[in-house]
């Protein structure tokens, strides 16, 4: 299913969504496929995409996919992609994309760290920071 729904996703990434959702597999092989399929999605329609998402159950498909949305968003209106995020109302799949946001901007190149901390939310900013943190303390 998950090479069916790579192949498919070149295309239409939702309708390979969909047959990711449907195929009731799970496991390492989905979850890498759901990334996939995500990253070509979200760089279609990222809203789409995010909401897709967040109606994964808790765990590393969800997590994953979630920081993948976030990450291609951030690239083409990351202002959206902050408006999105402070939007989420489940508090647990907000810490999620918070936190995949906050990782993909410290991944980031240090301008573009800059640039994206200016438009960021003062908690994910304050986020980024005890991230940074911890990274310079190893």
């Amino acid at each position: 299913f998950g090479k069916i729904a790579l192949v498919l996703s070149v295309d239409d990434p939702e309708r390979a969504a969909q047959l990711l959702s449907d195929s009731g597999v799970a496991g390492r092989e989905f979850d890498v496929a759901v990334v996939q399929v995500v990253q070509r999605w979200a760089a279609q329609a990222p809203a789409a995409a995010a909401t897709w998402v967040i109606r994964f159950d808790e765990g590393e498909a969800r997590r994953a996919g979630l920081k993948e949305t976030v990450a291609v968003w951030a690239r083409s209106d990351p202002q959206a992609a902050f408006s999105w995020i402070a939007g989420i109302q489940d508090a647990q799949i907000r810490e999620e994309a918070v936190t995949g946001m906050v990782q993909n901007i410290f991944d980031q190149p240090d301008g573009v760290q800059l640039d994206l901390l200016k438009l960021a939310p003062p908690d994910m900013q304050a986020t980024f920071e005890k991230l940074k943190a911890e990274s310079d303390g190893k």
